[in-house]
């Protein structure tokens, strides 16, 4: 039986994430999306967070016509995969709270930066 509530959408996506393990050490890292979902996230990393960790992520969306949207959310993770062979990914799951969408700036024809 499947216990997830909500549809989850297999995309791959580029994800900036961070959290603070014991002793109020800070990491950061990156990965890809597995699955997103409106309530949760799978990234495939090497750097792991813990099972229980605050975690906040920021996932880059990028479309046909050359838009892309950010999002960003807090969460907490669920669980982790460790490699096993061929057949697992390394990563993470998490549940988010409240998953933010932006549209990040498009960048203007004289400077190439994105406008403000």
């Amino acid at each position: 039986m499947d216990r997830r509530e909500r549809r989850r959408f297999d995309v791959s996506a580029p994800v900036a994430y961070a959290w603070t393990s014991s002793g109020a050490i800070q990491h950061s890292a990156e990965g890809v999306t597995r699955d997103v979902s409106e309530s949760g996230v799978f990234i495939i990393a090497d750097a792991l967070p813990p099972v229980g960790a605050a975690v906040q992520f920021e996932v880059s969306f990028s479309f046909r016509d050359n838009s892309q949207i950010e999002m960003r959310a807090q969460g907490r993770v669920l669980r982790v995969e460790a490699t096993n062979g061929d057949k697992m990914q390394r990563g993470f799951a998490a549940a988010t709270d409240q998953p933010v969408l932006a549209r990040t700036p498009e960048p203007t024809p004289e400077t190439g930066k994105a406008r403000g």
